[in-house]
C-alpha cells in the first residue's frame, strides 16, 4: 500500500529505522525472557520505543 508510493531512498530510509526499532523491540522482549526486565517496565519500553518510531516515521 503505502510502500508502493514511496520511491527507492524512501523505501531505504524505511527499512532502516523499521529494522532498528524492530532490533530494539526485540533486546527488550529478550530481557523479559531471560529475567532482567518485568513485564511492565518491558510495556513501558515498548510503548516508548514505538511511541519514538512513529514520531520518526513522520519526520523522514
Amino acid at each position: 500500500m503505502l510502500y508502493t508510493v514511496l520511491d527507492d531512498a524512501q523505501k531505504e530510509t524505511l527499512r532502516t529505522i523499521l529494522e532498528s526499532y524492530r532490533t530494539q523491540m526485540s533486546a527488550v522482549m529478550n530481557k523479559v525472557k531471560d529475567g532482567t526486565l518485568d513485564r511492565d517496565a518491558a510495556k513501558a519500553e515498548l510503548e516508548a520505543l514505538e511511541t519514538a518510531m512513529h514520531q520518526k516515521l513522520m519526520h523522514c
